[in-house]
């Protein structure tokens, strides 16, 4: 089904993009795996099936893992635009100088591409253990500012993650949406409902749908502002 939506979807463009660029060569022995497959003469109605399953994964994880990426970063943005002024901590400062040298260490050692989106993952997992919501702190702020600030140094390197990101993440989160059957009306009719049952003091109510939600895979964001917010979890 993804891989319906991905043809008729001018994201398509972009996520191959990415795809090509930043995950050939961890996918290439599996597609490689499953052309031959796809080849051989012998081929049986089950072997079709399970490479078309094969694909639909290998698409899915790109499209889940761009998702997260971006996901953390539409997060940092906002968080640098906040009032908040930054504290530096040495504890931080050193922690970027050490993935900086790891990940210089994979780009000269013949550009090893998988073992440099190895370290973006751990940085992304570290700033959203300290940032997904939590509140702002002058010390998470220093980190968030770092973090973008990486991802701005490398990502012009590899050439990724120059589009803007709450668009992107947008386009994603609607594509992984459409996999799962779910549209935005039916979300925000369903955090109109929420937003009603807190307002009578219906907590049972309002809890039970932030757990349908969930269960869909969807999850909602209460922000300081009283606007509730949504992402779809990986």
């Amino acid at each position: 089904m993804i891989l319906e939506i991905l043809r008729n979807n001018g994201l398509v463009k972009i996520i191959l993009s990415q795809l090509f660029q930043t995950f050939r060569q961890i996918t290439t022995k599996q597609f490689l795996i499953i052309t031959k497959k796809l080849l051989n003469k012998n081929l049986n109605d089950k072997d079709v099936s399970n490479y078309i399953a094969e694909s639909i994964k290998l698409s899915s994880q790109t499209i889940n893992n761009l998702s997260k990426i971006y996901s953390s970063l539409t997060l940092s943005s906002e968080i640098n635009e906040s009032q908040i002024v930054s504290n530096p901590t040495n504890s931080y400062v050193d922690y970027f100088q050490n993935k900086k040298q790891e990940i210089n260490a994979h780009i000269n050692n013949d550009f090893n591409t998988p073992a440099a989106l190895s370290v973006i993952f751990e940085l992304v997992k570290k700033f959203n253990l300290l940032a997904v919501n939590k509140k702002v702190t002058p010390e998470i702020k220093f980190f968030s500012e770092k973090f973008d600030d990486f991802f701005v140094l490398y990502g012009g390197i590899f050439g990724l993650f120059q589009e803007k990101r709450s668009n992107f993440l947008k386009s994603l989160n609607n594509l992984l949406l459409k996999s799962r059957g779910i549209t935005e009306d039916y979300i925000y009719t369903k955090i109109n409902d929420r937003n009603l049952a807190r307002t009578k003091k219906d907590f049972i109510l309002s809890d039970s749908i932030r757990d349908e939600l969930i269960d869909l895979g969807i999850e909602l964001k209460d922000n300081p502002d009283g606007s509730t917010g949504w992402y779809v979890k990986i």
